[in-house]
């Protein structure tokens, strides 16, 4: 503080002060104000000095344009909640962090966060307040993206057709969402707290089981398409295919874990009935009476029964993936081209019916023999199959 004077240090302190400051009487008027003030509200301290501090406040119930970018509406309630903490203040001496809005020149309102203390004269009697005034505008876009960011989470986890289950650190349920609850055919109520090894079905033989489910989550800190039985609280099984990652904060730390999960028992059980039908095809054409070949329409052949074996002396393997030509006599190549053209004219459902093909054939030793065929095509996966 050298070659400086007490009160001069002090006004260089109280004009570069990053936050407002005023100072006022014991009625409310602005006896002083720093730059920082004049700035926050737009005018010049002419304009300032002498005016009450309520002048500077949004007093009219409507709504203003913030700089925060918002239309505030400021109404009854607000208004009372400002007349609440003036009262406290009055009372206890001091007001602290208190938020509220400044009212700029333009007409615009700047959020704000107040502190005040009364001041007092050398007989200990109020002859002031002190007032340091922060403008809040940047932390309150913030507040309002964070809060828009969490609206928008929110509103995923309670619309999504997914369930969605999260867990904490135990692995105990801590929130699920609606479609969870559709899943599970409960409420919320009966799963917040359950841990999820209380819901899995002891008697399914899973792809890994929960210790080697949890290993590979700490590992890689996700796993996708997991499919488990899970119990539901009134007993019954649920089949679903979850999604799972671990939750960390900034720190890398685990919080807990997020699941979706997909209802697929109705799939599973079609997968259950497709294949069992296979498996019925499959038997009719392998221990059918007649020797039954498929080929695609190239002539390549992709099937080949028992009794086709039998007929011709072939293995599956080892006939599997020639042309057909190795089974037809060079005498009835010909009507085997035609055969084969009008197939790739009319495509599946090409169907030779009642009409009998009698063709020489010819097994693998090399002996040739009649043998009658009945062609038709179906269509697999969008390729014709004869």
């Amino acid at each position: 503080m050298k070659g400086l004077g007490k009160e001069n240090f002090l006004r260089q302190i109280f004009e570069s002060s990053l936050d407002a400051i005023i100072i006022t009487d014991i009625k409310g008027y602005i006896t002083e104000a720093n730059n920082a003030f004049m700035k926050l509200v737009g005018y010049n301290k002419k304009e300032v000095i002498g005016k009450h501090m309520v002048e500077f406040s949004p007093m009219k119930e409507r709504a203003y344009e913030s700089t925060t970018g918002e239309l505030i509406h400021l109404d009854k309630k607000f208004h009372d909640d400002i007349k609440s903490k003036m009262a406290s203040f009055i009372e206890k001496g001091n007001l602290s962090n208190s938020i509220g809005y400044q009212l700029r020149k333009d007409g615009k309102i700047v959020p704000v966060e107040d502190n005040m203390v009364f001041l007092f004269d050398s007989k200990g009697e109020k002859n002031g307040a002190f007032a340091i005034i922060r403008d809040i505008t940047e932390r309150k876009k913030e507040e309002r993206e964070i809060q828009r960011t969490k609206d928008y989470l929110e509103n995923i986890f309670r619309t999504s057709v997914d369930g969605i289950i999260i867990g904490d650190t135990e692995g105990k349920i801590a929130a699920v969402n609606k479609a969870a609850e559709r899943i599970f055919g409960c409420s919320s109520d009966q799963l917040v707290g359950k841990h999820t090894a209380e819901m899995e079905y002891s008697e399914e033989k899973f792809q890994i089981t929960g210790t080697e489910l949890i290993e590979r989550l700490l590992s890689y800190g996700t796993i996708t398409e997991v499919e488990r039985t899970m119990k539901k609280p009134d007993g019954t099984t649920v089949v679903v295919e979850m999604n799972i990652a671990l939750l960390k904060d900034d720190e890398g730390n685990m919080t807990g874990s997020v699941a979706s999960i997909r209802n697929i028992t109705d799939r599973r059980e079609a997968e259950k009935a497709l294949k069992a039908s296979e498996e019925k095809y499959y038997n009719l054409i392998e221990h059918a009476n007649d020797a039954i070949i498929s080929t695609n329409p190239q002539g390549t052949i992709l099937g080949f029964n028992k009794r086709a074996e039998q007929m011709f002396g072939y293995s599956r393997e080892e006939i599997l993936g020639k042309s057909n030509e190795l089974l037809v006599a060079k005498q009835s190549r010909g009507e085997q081209k035609e055969e084969e053209k009008k197939l790739e004219e009319i495509g599946g459902g090409y169907d030779s019916g009642q009409r009998t093909l009698e063709w020489t054939c010819v097994r693998k030793n090399g002996e040739e023999f009649p043998v009658e065929f009945t062609f038709y095509s179906i269509e697999v996966g969008g390729e014709v199959i004869a």
